[in-house]
């Protein structure tokens, strides 16, 4: 087929395709002129204290985990219970997350059809990590600290039995003390533990949401284009069809 007859071609099948392309605009406008504007919301949290660096080559690591911890159910379940929304737990599943090579900072970016809603989604997300974070690692601090605390009892009764026996191995109660130093120095770091980087710091929350307006001539025009062309390939195999009918005509 030349150039001559596929123009030939279009031009006499010019009507299905303009009816594909407005068919196809048709569906597209009545969806498009329809849509609400897109509002999105991005608060930002840092792996340790806003402005300090006590762990480094860890913070990047953290942030990656605690990025992807963000995206758990239980995470999203916890927020949905504390982080003041009223949002279900799975609008909140929806929250964007992002973090980088060598930064300890986690981004998290919500949508919504209003700014008020990604507002309140991505800053109950973001709270909502943050005091899951500090609450499992209180609860692994405030564990270590009782196992600690267990030790020192057993060793400070152990001293008090060698100390009530005159013939007390004085070499073991030196031993004993030494240990017991040692277990008080470890109590005081889990004490000061939840002052250090490893936590997760809110830098900002949201207070205010950009907009992405619905853009339904854009949409509407790019579908009739696309429906054209749709229409041409249509009308080409129209064509091949009826030419292939034809000649089995004839040949009969």
């Amino acid at each position: 087929m030349d150039l001559a007859e596929m123009l030939s071609t279009i031009w006499r099948m010019k009507w299905i395709i303009l009816l594909t392309g407005v068919v196809c605009a048709s569906i597209v406008a009545l969806v498009s002129f329809r849509e609400e504007p897109v509002y999105s919301a991005e608060a930002v949290l840092v792996v340790g204290n806003v402005g300090t660096t006590s762990l480094p080559g860890r913070e990047d690591e953290l942030a990656f985990s605690y990025g992807e911890l963000v995206k758990t159910r239980e995470v999203q379940e916890y927020a949905a219970e504390t982080g003041e929304s009223d949002k279900t737990v799975d609008e909140l599943g929806g929250v964007a997350v992002a973090t980088a090579n060598d930064s300890p900072y986690v981004t998290l970016t919500a949508t919504d059809t209003t700014a008020l809603g990604a507002i309140n989604k991505v800053n109950a997300v973001g709270k909502g990590l943050v005091n899951y974070v500090d609450d499992m690692k209180d609860a692994g601090v405030e564990k270590d600290k009782q196992r600690v605390l267990d030790e020192l009892t057993q060793i400070e009764n152990e001293q008090a039995q060698i100390r009530a026996d005159a013939n007390g191995d004085q070499g073991r109660l030196r031993a004993l003390d030494g240990v017991r130093q040692a277990l008080i120095r470890q109590y005081e770091e889990l004490n000061l533990e939840s002052f250090t980087t490893n936590k997760l710091t809110v830098v900002s929350l949201s207070s205010a949401a950009t907009s992405t307006p619905p853009q339904p001539w854009r949409n509407t025009i790019i579908a009739f284009i696309i429906g054209s062309v749709v229409g041409v390939g249509l009308a080409f195999a129209i064509d091949s069809v009826r030419k292939a009918l034809a000649k089995e005509g004839n040949q009969a």
